[in-house]
C-alpha cells in the first residue's frame, strides 16, 4: 500500500513538472520561424534602424562579425548569430547554443524581424541539430539516443524562452511603445 500511495504521488509531481513542447509558427516549408511586424508610432526609420544596429552591439558579442549584409537605405539588417542558454538535465546541468540567422527591417514607424534556420548546438559538440529534429524527438515520432523525450522537451522550453526574451528586448529597444 505504502508504495502504491507513493507512486502516485510520484505521478502527480511529475506531471505537475512536465514540460509542454512550445507551440512553434512554421512557415512554408515546415521550417520553425520566429516573425512579428509591429507598429512603432512617432519613431523614423533612422531612428529605429539606429536603435537595432545599438540593440545588435549590446545583445551580441561581436556585432561586426553577426552582421553580415547592412542596408540603411532599406532599412534592412541580416545576419547569424547565436545564443547560449542552459536548462537542469537530471542532477547536472546541459549547456547549449542555439543558432539563427535573422533578418530585421525598418519602415518609418514599422519594425518586422525574422529568425530561421534554428539549430541546436551542445557545448562542446560540433554537431548541429535542427530545431525541427528536436521537436520530433520531444513528440516521440523520432528517437535518438542524444535526445530522448523528456531531454528534448526541456531543451526546446528552455532554447524558446531565450530566443522570446531576446526578441523582447528587441521589441523594448527599437519599438519601446509597441503593442506585442
Amino acid at each position: 500500500m505504502k508504495i502504491s500511495i507513493f507512486h502516485f504521488f510520484l505521478l502527480v509531481i511529475s506531471k505537475c513538472f512536465a514540460q509542454n513542447i512550445p507551440p512553434f509558427v512554421y512557415d512554408g516549408d515546415d521550417r520553425i520561424v520566429y516573425e512579428q511586424e509591429m507598429d512603432c508610432e512617432n519613431l523614423s526609420k533612422e531612428q529605429m534602424y539606429n536603435q537595432a544596429l545599438t540593440w545588435i552591439a549590446d545583445t551580441f558579442e561581436s556585432s561586426k562579425y553577426v552582421i553580415e549584409k547592412q542596408a540603411e537605405t532599406s532599412g534592412s539588417i541580416i545576419g547569424s548569430a547565436k545564443r547560449s542558454f542552459s536548462f537542469p538535465s537530471g542532477v547536472t546541468t546541459a549547456y547549449y547554443e542555439v543558432n539563427f540567422y535573422f533578418q530585421l527591417d525598418v519602415k518609418d514607424q514599422q519594425l518586422t524581424y525574422r529568425l530561421a534556420d534554428l539549430t541546436a548546438i551542445r557545448s562542446g559538440n560540433t554537431t548541429e541539430t535542427p530545431i525541427e529534429d528536436i521537436v520530433e524527438y520531444a513528440k516521440g515520432s523520432k528517437s535518438s539516443v542524444g535526445f530522448p523525450k523528456d531531454y528534448a522537451v526541456a531543451l526546446l522550453s528552455a532554447g524558446n524562452e531565450v530566443i522570446e526574451e531576446m526578441l523582447g528586448s528587441l521589441a523594448d529597444s527599437v519599438c519601446p511603445d509597441a503593442d506585442l
